[in-house]
């Protein structure tokens, strides 16, 4: 005896089907790239298991990289002439001058056009993840693809904590005792931006991608490895906003998690180190 599916009973089991299918974070990764400038989608890509989500990831990614790449070439190009027209002991002739200003605009008008259509191009990747299809972002270089299998970190996802451990302190020294103004302060403070939307995030991923990878033994090291600070951060912003009336209690509580992630990524290497030497593996044929 057959059966028919009733509306009630097809839309039920569409639902479901439709998330193994189509799960959330591969819809949700292009506005999390939009608002991250492609950082949240490196962090899907490297986290998600799936491979909706992660091809998502991986055209977004794609594109955000391609869009860096102008910008950092656009502004060191108008940078570099701006620093030349201004030190420059001999004034250039009138057509270098007026050629050096049409270059400077057209730049400047394809990072807007570049930018517009990063916007547009998200929703459009959005609405098509939300109906099943992978859509490539337009005059996107598959740099992914490309430079993924060459890329070999020392040291794996422990190497990359290592790094970070290693490099924070001399960030942080920088900031607090470096010069105010100049070249090296411009470097400083990209160091420190580095450091925050690039440096944190990955570091973040490389505890949990080595805490699911039974490198930790204990099971809650790796969540609390990074619940802990963040509920610290967070109680830093409270009472330097609530109680010390700070001017700037978003800046605090960054340093306060800066400092609080160190300490705790320092001590989940120690752990790890600690249980690697009292459990040694045996050497793999």
């Amino acid at each position: 005896m057959t059966s028919e599916n009733t509306p009630n009973s097809t839309a039920s089991s569409e639902g479901p089907r439709l998330l193994e299918t189509r799960p959330i974070a591969g819809i949700l990764v292009h506005p999390l790239a939009l608002f991250t400038m492609g950082v949240g989608a490196g962090i899907c890509y490297l986290v998600s298991s799936n491979e909706f989500t992660r091809a998502n990831a991986r055209n977004a990614l794609d594109w955000h990289l391609t869009v860096w790449a102008l910008m950092v070439s656009s502004f060191g190009v108008m940078g570099s002439g701006a620093v030349v027209a201004e030190t420059s002991v001999i004034s250039l002739p009138p057509l270098v001058g007026s050629l050096t200003g049409i270059l400077f605009f057209a730049l400047f008008s394809l990072l807007m056009v570049v930018l517009f259509w990063t916007l547009l191009a998200g929703v459009f990747a959005t609405l098509m993840a939300a109906f099943g299809t992978v859509w490539r972002y337009s005059f996107s270089v598959a740099v992914v693809d490309r430079f993924e299998h060459r890329v070999d970190v020392p040291g794996g996802w422990l190497g990359v904590i290592v790094g970070y451990v290693v490099f924070t302190p001399l960030v942080m020294a920088s900031v607090l005792t470096g010069p105010h103004g100049g070249p090296f302060f411009v470097v400083i403070w990209v160091g420190l931006a580095g450091l925050t939307t690039v440096g944190a995030p990955l570091a973040v991923v490389a505890v949990y991608r080595h805490g699911i990878q039974g490198r930790a033994t204990h099971p809650l090291l790796a969540p609390s490895t990074i619940a802990i600070p963040i509920v610290i951060a967070l109680a830093g912003f409270v009472l330097r906003s609530e109680y010390a009336h700070s001017l700037n209690p978003t800046g605090d509580a960054i340093y306060i998690f800066f400092v609080a992630f160190w300490l705790s990524l320092t001590c989940y290497l120690w752990r790890v180190t600690r249980d690697r030497d009292s459990n040694p593996q045996p050497n793999s044929p």
